[in-house]
């Protein structure tokens, strides 16, 4: 796993995010593919959900393979401190949380020692003044709004607002409908710090696909 930290290293590159990881020969894969990033979903209600000790025993053999990736926690409306103890828990030092939270939830975590990327889910009501109030975290991810569903939809929301918001926040993950096919034109329209795939690269939820995974790399990079 990286010593560094990944949100400064790299600057000319964008960042690879694939959330949503539950088998640990899927991290293998994607590490070795490129990820900068692989995303452990500790929601219960998310079909990609997984138990923390699973996690850790996935970034443990992440380690010990000399892997080079960031793992992180995405959370959905969990205190600052069950947050933080499923963090030394499962051994890693970002998360992503990716419900209502507020400022402050983010702050207490970043004091606590974590990287922090607030999740918005952009709707007809989106605000602009939401983003920027969560530009002291270290990323702000947006992904499409879903009345049912925190993430992973596989739906897709106007690239024009995330191209406004790369000007509010210091680094910008886009989510929302990526895929290999249109992850490259996204990156063009947006210019973002990173992309964020889940539904994009799988065969099924949770279970990644080799062949989409290498070529959703393979088109953020070219």
């Amino acid at each position: 796993m990286k010593s560094s930290n990944p949100f400064e290293t790299k600057p000319n590159e964008t960042r690879i995010k694939i959330c949503g990881v539950t088998r640990p020969e899927d991290a293998c894969l994607c590490a070795a593919a490129g990820a900068d990033f692989l995303g452990f979903n500790f929601y219960k209600s998310s079909p990609r959900y997984i138990e923390p000790k699973h996690a850790r025993r996935i970034i443990e053999t992440l380690r010990a393979e000399n892997l080079h990736v960031e793992a992180v926690g995405v959370f959905v409306n969990e205190t600052p401190e069950e947050v933080a103890r499923i963090a030394r828990q499962a051994k890693f030092n970002a998360v992503q949380l990716h419900g209502d939270e507020q400022a402050g939830d983010c702050r207490r975590l970043m004091d606590d020692g974590l990287r922090v990327t607030k999740a918005l889910r952009v709707g007809a009501d989106f605000k602009f003044e939401t983003a920027a109030a969560f530009a002291f975290c270290d990323a702000v991810l947006l992904d499409a709004f879903d009345r049912n569903l925190y993430g992973g939809s596989g739906a897709r929301f106007d690239w024009s607002i995330a191209r406004q918001v790369v000007n509010l926040v210091p680094r910008l993950m886009l989510a929302g409908g990526l895929n290999p096919s249109n992850v490259q034109e996204a990156i063009l329209a947006v210019a973002p710090f990173g992309v964020d795939v889940a539904s994009g690269v799988e065969s099924a939820a949770g279970v990644k696909d080799n062949l989409k995974v290498r070529a959703f790399i393979k088109a953020v990079r070219g």
